[in-house]
């Protein structure tokens, strides 16, 4: 991982943590005490008053009758929730998800990008046209820049990581490939080092690529 894409998977994690944790205190701020189970006077009004609501025939009367009552409820159940961790912290939080939200978007347009460069995949099989007529070497070269620069937007898209990978594994096959071969089979779930890597599940054709040309490379 670089610096940037350290720096950026660092920011993710912070940002799931405090989330995480304004969570958490809400449940336990929500979780409801001995005395909250028991049915008490101000409930068994309300719920009187709603049966009572809904007896009344005429719909649009019996509509601004239900609103009526419900009212107070609405207020308090607003007061309650801007009480809560997750309201109190979320103007600091949007800013935030918002720039995760633009990265993992721009991470996604270019992984499309990048998939219809690479003449093996699907979306490699029937390019546009500008596309169509490059060498394939061309396309490699220009699937594992682009791959690279998608992982600056999500170090975490094992998609990208294999591409760039397999890009530039068939032009170099050294540590330039290696080490975003390494970074897909650990996003996919895959450890070289363990002894049954991937739970002994069958790896499809991009795991067995990547997997072979890493432990080829340590040896």
């Amino acid at each position: 991982l670089t610096t940037a894409e350290l720096g950026h998977i660092a920011a993710r994690a912070d940002l799931a943590a405090a989330e995480l944790r304004a969570l958490r205190s809400d449940l336990e701020a929500l979780t409801p005490s001995a005395a909250d189970r028991e049915v008490s006077e101000p409930s068994v009004v309300l719920a009187k008053k709603l049966l009572e609501s809904s007896r009344i025939r005429e719909e649009e009367l019996r509509a601004k009758e239900l609103l009526a009552v419900l009212a107070p409820c609405r207020d308090l159940e607003q007061r309650m929730q801007n009480l809560l961790s997750s309201a109190r912290i979320e103007p600091k939080l949007a800013p935030l998800r918002q720039w995760r939200e633009r990265a993992l978007t721009t991470a996604a347009d270019i992984r499309v990008r990048v998939l219809e460069l690479v003449p093996d995949t699907i979306q490699g099989e029937k390019p546009r046209a500008e596309i169509s007529h490059l060498k394939k070497s061309e396309r490699m070269n220009q699937a594992y820049a682009l791959a690279i620069e998608g992982l600056g937007s999500d170090p975490l898209d094992p998609e990208l990581a294999w591409a760039a990978g397999h890009a530039r594994y068939l032009a170099w096959p050294g540590l330039d490939s290696i080490i975003y071969f390494d970074r897909y089979l650990a996003l996919v779930g895959i450890r070289t080092s363990d002894a049954n890597p991937g739970a002994g599940r069958k790896f499809s054709p991009r795991e067995q690529e990547a997997f072979s040309a890493v432990t080829t490379f340590k040896r």
